[in-house]
């Protein structure tokens, strides 16, 4: 069967469609740690009021919350048995293949009927060594105190968050943030989730509003040092090294939620949007192992 390019382009736009906006907490390490409930409460917020403004006010606005089903699926370790657990097993593979298809069916439609030629790039290889740099470069000016590279790098919500911490520090206190390496086994930075959605134009002039959203894993040694600033009797300042321990370096596990907003036929830089966390298995089906399985049985 055949079919036409306006047929497969209705059917593409109610499925960029189907990604609602949904906002998630995200983790992450002790030293970046976001206030989950003030995040979910910024984006959706963010999110009602942004849709509400004309497209004049769109041009500078970054937060659009976290798309719904853009998840880190459970690894190995994390997934029920398949000997104990069959039909949950499969369940969970096939949802797995229907949101892959439902991925595929959206980027076609950002690529290919979004707007006219020159289409939008998705350059999907290239994701991850960006992601990689963003991570680096986010630590680094957030260690530094450098605000104004974070508002480059950063969605609004996390840019408030990293203001509000760097705001918060002794004046006497500095830090380092470092990236001894990634990780030896699976530390190569990896794609592991890809969203694209495109907004009703209700409201927005006729103009094209559309976003991608990509996580990425990123496992890596990382190590935080502490100076102070300490005036001894004499007056003489003193530099005070302070929790040593974390200079060794730590492996951490992250997962960096990068976003592209599309407006108005121009594809804008990626920037930070902040971390999830890898998905259970009753964030995506709704439902526990064991009732789940209680069910089937009955």
């Amino acid at each position: 069967m055949i079919v036409s390019r306006p047929a497969f382009s209705g059917l593409c736009q109610n499925v960029a469609i189907r990604y609602q906006i949904q906002c998630r907490s995200f983790s992450v390490s002790r030293f970046a740690a976001i206030n989950r409930r003030e995040q979910r409460q910024r984006s959706s917020k963010s999110l009602q009021k942004g849709m509400m403004r004309s497209g004049a006010a769109i041009d500078e606005m970054n937060e659009f919350g976290l798309l719904a089903e853009n998840m880190v699926w459970p690894s190995r370790s994390s997934r029920p048995s398949f000997f104990t657990y069959p039909r949950l097993r499969l369940r969970l593979a096939g949802t797995r293949i229907w949101n892959f298809m439902f991925d595929i069916v959206g980027a076609v439609y950002f690529k290919f009927f979004l707007k006219k030629r020159p289409w939008p790039r998705l350059s999907l290889f290239s994701i991850s060594r960006t992601a990689a740099n963003l991570h680096t470069r986010m630590y680094t000016a957030l260690a530094a105190g450098d605000t104004r590279t974070l508002q480059s790098l950063c969605c609004d919500s996390l840019l408030r968050s990293f203001s509000s911490r760097i705001a918060s520090r002794p004046t006497n206190e500095k830090l380092r943030w470092r990236l001894h390496r990634y990780a030896r086994r699976g530390g190569k930075p990896k794609l592991v989730a890809h969203k694209c959605a495109k907004f009703p134009s209700d409201g927005l002039g006729g103009a094209t509003l559309a976003l991608r959203q990509a996580v990425v894993r990123i496992r890596s040694v990382q190590s935080l040092e502490r100076w102070r600033e300490v005036k001894g009797r004499n007056g003489e300042v003193r530099v005070v090294r302070e929790e040593e321990g974390e200079g060794e370096g730590r492996e951490i596990t992250e997962y960096l939620v990068l976003q592209q907003k599309f407006w108005k036929g121009e594809q804008g830089d990626w920037m930070v949007w902040g971390m999830v966390e890898e998905a259970s298995v009753e964030d995506i089906l709704g439902e526990r192992v064991g009732r789940v399985e209680g069910k089937a049985a009955g």
